[in-house]
């Protein structure tokens, strides 16, 4: 997820298809190298994003398959490097879940993404979930930034 400050604000997500006949560590490669040419797009265009976010990987009892998470954390970690590579001045965050949704359902956390933005429910979860992170690291930005005083 990649967020810009400013008048331009805008918010980029990019859902990265591989190969199905790929898995495990093949899949992560893949992962990781479309999320390469998406961060080389973005470089050789001139974009620089002011902050860039990054799902830390939590396990849950009862959760997905451990493997699944550890092949995910993979690939967490190769688009926090790609990104440091492309944009070393970007800052990256990398929330936990909990973080930045707090422990809301995911339908009532996306029914709220819908109304805030006047979105339909056109997205997948994993789209939602994105733009949820954006949301929340703009918020970030909002609260860090100084007050003027009052007057």
């Amino acid at each position: 997820m990649l967020v810009n400050e400013g008048q331009d604000e805008s918010v980029e997500s990019r859902q990265i298809k591989t190969s199905r006949k790929n898995t495990g560590k093949d899949a992560v490669l893949d992962q990781i190298r479309g999320l390469r040419s998406h961060f080389e797009e973005f470089w050789s265009a001139g974009l620089c994003p002011e902050r860039v976010v990054v799902e830390a990987q939590q396990y849950y009892k009862g959760g997905p398959n451990a493997g699944d998470l550890l092949n995910l954390a993979l690939v967490a970690g190769g688009a926090i490097a790609e990104c440091v590579r492309w944009w070393p001045t970007t800052t990256v965050m990398v929330p936990l879940p909990a973080e930045w949704k707090g422990q809301i359902p995911k339908a009532i956390h996306h029914a709220r993404i819908m109304g805030r933005l006047g979105l339909s429910a056109e997205y997948s979860i994993h789209e939602f979930d994105a733009i949820g992170m954006a949301l929340w690291a703009r918020d970030q930005i909002i609260v860090a930034s100084p007050r003027s005083p009052s007057r």
